[in-house]
């Protein structure tokens, strides 16, 4: 019987998945639990309702091909000036979750991680450490206006799932 071995890229790959896949799981977990009262609470972040943090965290998945793609093609990333950035996203999200249920963020979730997915599959062994400039967009913990590499930006929505878990732990009083 022939010995599998797994390249490194596999290995990232591999890792990455699991990590999203237990995000996707546990975001759904999330909204499964959420009472309409909670959804429309304010979170532990002030701008934002808990349903407006769970569109903003599918938003995000939804762009993050965008960005991988262009690393992979040599592009820049640009986004606003941090004060229109944050602005922008404050009414991305919630423009976003005007009339949805949790039901069809679950869907705009699904497609997100979907096309997350086909984007890590398309990734080649010498792109991992291909890197970017990634503008300061804010004060916090996201990407400080540092450079990001592919492996670093496939592995964001797992630790921006986390940093919002709390806000909306924090919205929901516990």
């Amino acid at each position: 019987m022939p010995v599998m071995t797994t390249t490194p890229q596999e290995s990232i790959k591999v890792s990455i998945r699991s990590e999203l896949e237990a995000t996707q799981t546990a975001f759904h977990m999330l909204l499964q639990s959420l009472s309409d009262t909670e959804w429309r609470r304010k979170s532990g972040y002030p701008v934002w309702t808990v349903g407006e943090v769970m569109v903003h965290l599918t938003l995000v998945l939804r762009e993050l091909p965008n960005e991988i793609e262009a690393i992979r093609r040599g592009k820049r990333i640009t986004k606003p000036p941090p004060a229109m950035f944050e602005r922008v996203t404050v009414w991305l999200a919630r423009v976003g979750a005007w009339r949805q249920t949790r039901d069809s963020v679950a869907r705009k979730y699904d497609t997100a991680h979907a096309a997350m997915m086909v984007e890590l599959d398309c990734i080649q062994q010498h792109e991992w450490l291909k890197r970017a400039h990634y503008p300061k967009i804010n004060d916090g913990p996201v990407f400080p206006g540092a450079y990001v590499t592919i492996e670093i930006l496939c592995r964001f929505p797992s630790r921006h799932f986390t940093r919002h878990l709390k806000d909306i732990r924090e919205g929901l009083g516990g």
